[in-house]
């Protein structure tokens, strides 16, 4: 949030959610898959996986002093709960989980419904205008198997939460109130799984009381979306950075029987292929697992499982290697410093451009909605300085 009288410090709530479920004949399930009890799952990925019976908590709204006057607000989010990038095994029917996108809970279920309804209902293009470019895209998730890197319903009513929470922070401040001169910008990248998240967001934050809203499609992942930010560089950067990321592990002895030991869970237990990276263990795990309240898997054949433990370590060695190669821990850690800064500059020459258009006209307010991914997010926290952990949560914020 902006306030023209003092710049407040920017902070970054993240939240996660992942997705579904699936098996093969090489896991242990029981006859009727058991669902855990979200209370039963370690905190580290209830966060991860932010559960919507879980509170969301956040600064947003919160003021030194009462001589504020709130002109904008910029959030950037991540998409909500999805299916794994990375796909699954060959599985018998018989023996697979159910890969329904929708949500687990009846009380999730029944508001599902109800946003739903809304999406499909005639208001709804009065509501929002969308961008030709998203209409090959199903406006909300599908309601029963997701594809690859789908969101679920349980995605979309994260995002559902977030804007009618935030809308609750930002009540006093009356800035969008009827009659504001508002410039309300709505923007997505090209994926369904971010456009479905946008309209989520917009839903909870906008309605009731707006209209005539316009969702645009930006071409990059990073929201440059004029002649005027493009940097050509930063397709060479990008590259540079994936191969640094990519060779990371072969440098870095002490961490490499770690690595070496989750390769072989992930190509043992999840049947995803040669896995070398924690990166798509976590995801695997999350997204057929953990996030859907499934107990994590074993091979009935070795015996082998994966443990809490093993996946706590996935997830602190994705996080690591990001902080040591952005870093002075990292021989090239230069690669991603560029990479962050050239790719958090967008969104940034965005802000500081409304920024001078707010100090020019004082009836002037502003609402930017940025709907990415976690590499969108990635190189403002880094560029900004700001701690956090890598990957950002679904459905986090900034």
């Amino acid at each position: 949030m902006i306030f023209l009288s003092r710049l407040r410090p920017m902070w970054c709530y993240l939240a996660i959610g992942s997705l579904l479920c699936l098996s093969a004949n090489y896991y242990i399930w029981p006859k009727y898959f058991a669902v855990q009890e979200a209370t039963k799952i370690p905190p580290l990925f209830r966060e991860f996986c932010q559960f919507l019976e879980d509170p969301l908590q956040g600064g947003e709204g919160e003021v030194p002093a009462d001589d504020f006057k709130l002109r904008a607000i910029f959030v950037t989010v991540r998409h909500g709960e999805r299916s794994p990038l990375h796909p699954e095994s060959t599985i018998e029917d018989n023996v697979n989980p159910r890969m329904e996108c929708a949500p687990r809970r009846m009380v999730d279920k029944q508001a599902f419904d109800v946003y739903r309804k809304f999406v499909e209902s005639g208001y709804f293009g009065e509501f929002l205008q969308i961008d030709h470019t998203f209409d090959r895209y199903a406006k909300l998730p599908a309601r029963k198997k997701c594809r690859n890197g789908h969101l679920t319903a349980e995605g979309a009513l994260q995002h559902v939460r977030l804007g009618k929470f935030l809308r609750e922070r930002y009540r006093k401040w009356k800035t969008f109130d009827t009659g504001s001169k508002v410039n309300i910008s709505l923007s997505a990248t090209s994926f369904p799984r971010t456009f479905q998240s946008a309209i989520a967001f917009s839903y909870g934050f906008f309605y009731p009381g707006s209209s005539s809203l316009s969702l645009r499609a930006s071409r990059t992942t990073h929201f440059c979306m004029s002649d005027n930010c493009s940097c050509p560089v930063i397709s060479t950067w990008h590259s540079d950075f994936e191969l640094e990321r990519a060779q990371f592990y072969e440098r870095d002895v002490p961490e490499r029987e770690h690595v070496d030991r989750l390769a072989i869970e992930a190509s043992d237990i999840l049947r995803i292929g040669e896995a070398k990276d924690p990166l798509a263990f976590l995801d695997v795990l999350l997204g057929r697992f953990v996030c859907r309240r499934f107990p994590l898997p074993c091979d009935k054949r070795s015996g082998k499982c994966v443990t809490w433990q093993s996946l706590t370590q996935a997830a602190d060695l994705a996080s690591s290697r990001a902080e040591a190669m952005f870093g002075a821990k990292a021989p090239n850690s230069n690669v991603m410093r560029r990479l962050s800064i050239g790719e958090a500059a967008a969104i940034l020459r965005t802000l500081t451009a409304t920024i001078r258009k707010l100090r020019k006209d004082d009836e002037l307010t502003a609402f930017k909605l940025f709907s990415g991914h976690d590499v969108t997010l990635r190189p403002l926290l880094f560029a900004l300085g700001l701690t956090h952990r890598e990957p950002a949560h679904y459905a986090s914020r900034l």
